[in-house]
């Protein structure tokens, strides 16, 4: 076989198992991207390393917000370079959850945090908050209150690239711009057909990892292999301001999160000299046409539009400030539920023997998923040493 370990796919997922694998000493790992790295949902998030407060009001998720605070936690404490702090407001809504409501959720937040480096929530009185998020528009009843919490916030982007160079490092290797076209089993391992800029060619490999985000179950379709998990295509949509939408100190600049009466949140967010507004949820109906749809950064006019609606009543934002913006896909294991209930944790799939498909999980839990894919591998392979992306040593950071 000319490879242990062969992986398609680009995100943060993809690169994540490639730097993990390589962490335990199993080099003979090739990564496959169509485009280019993060090009897909991994470039497109709300740029936060967090736990997700509102999955806190679903019981079984709340392990997985555990693990995204650690992970959070660890990032902030040694790799400062990567992700740095982020201080959110949580505004009272009338009509929306009671405040005893939030404050627990963040006080039960703060606590699964855990020895965090960050500042523990607190409330922000009525007087103090125009002082503290001075942007928000003035009520007719009344100046808001709420709560300040913390969290972390990565170029998402550059990210996927670090954790690919990481692996280069250490003896992995990867290749953009090239497309899988067929998969065929072989002896004890997979046959794997690419073109890529010098034409068509076939190589081996013992296992394989599918981590193509999206496009897994079209990319079994296309390979002649019959998925198994049924999925839902989750569109995320955000807008992208200038710095000069909103007037303030830069030192003092903090985001917003803000409750809509259909259930969702919307978070305002300070990001490298601009703001974002996002996220929005929804289904995505076709997927006759993914390929088509997920080339386009640009997001589904409801969706702008939506975000405009919602966060018109608490900030003046004018279009004349408007950058651009833009949309990923999340891939949830999909079960019949409401979409804000179905768990973001990972479900990792043996499709065929040594062939394992990987849907959900979070950004922020990404390193963990990934043990959990090197640890599975390791033990498929019968090599390979325990995981080692926790340690600095392990990591290219420029």
């Amino acid at each position: 076989m000319d490879y242990d370990t062969i992986i398609i796919g680009g995100g943060i997922t993809g690169v994540g198992v490639m730097h993990d694998l390589a962490s335990r000493g199993i080099t003979r790992t090739l990564l496959l991207e169509k485009s280019t790295l993060a090009f897909g949902t991994s470039s497109r998030s709300t740029k936060l390393i967090h736990g997700g407060i509102r999955y806190l009001e679903h019981l079984n998720q709340w392990p997985l917000v555990y693990a995204a605070l650690q992970e959070r936690n660890l990032f902030l404490s040694q790799y400062p370079q990567l992700v740095k702090p982020i201080s959110i407001a949580l505004l009272n809504i009338p009509g929306g959850r009671h405040p005893a409501l939030l404050q627990c959720g963040l006080w039960l937040y703060d606590i699964l945090s855990g020895g965090s480096v960050l500042p523990a929530s607190h409330r922000i009185p009525s007087s103090q908050m125009n002082q503290t998020i001075p942007y928000l528009k003035n009520k007719s009843d009344g100046p808001y209150s709420g709560f300040m919490y913390y969290d972390g916030q990565t170029q998402d982007d550059v990210m996927v690239q670090i954790i690919a160079k990481s692996a280069e490092k250490l003896g992995a290797s990867y290749q953009e711009n090239t497309e899988v076209t067929k998969i065929t089993p072989y002896q004890s391992g997979y046959e794997v057909t690419f073109k890529d800029h010098k034409g068509t060619q076939t190589i081996r490999s013992h296992t394989i990892v599918n981590s193509t985000g999206p496009w897994n179950n079209w990319n079994l379709k296309r390979w002649n292999i019959s998925p198994k998990i049924s999925v839902i295509l989750n569109p995320g949509s955000h807008l992208v301001y200038e710095s000069e939408a909103i007037s303030m100190d830069e030192k003092a600049l903090a985001g917003v999160l803000i409750q809509q009466k259909d259930g969702r949140v919307l978070f305002f967010l300070p990001w490298y000299g601009k703001w974002i507004l996002g996220t929005t949820e929804s289904k995505l109906e076709s997927t006759e046409d993914l390929d088509d749809i997920l080339k386009s950064r640009e997001a589904p006019l409801e969706d702008i539009q939506y975000l405009k609606k919602s966060i018109e009543p608490y900030i003046d934002l004018d279009d004349r400030h408007l950058l651009g913006n833009y949309w990923g896909v999340r891939t949830l294991p999909y079960e019949g539920k409401n979409i804000s209930r179905i768990s973001r944790e990972m479900v990792l799939d043996e499709t065929l023997p040594g062939f394992y498909s990987i849907y959900g999980g979070k950004y922020s839990t990404y390193r963990r998923m990934s043990a959990k894919v090197g640890a599975r591998i390791t033990l498929k392979l019968g090599k390979g040493s325990l995981s080692k992306t926790h340690c600095p040593e392990m990591w290219w950071i420029p």
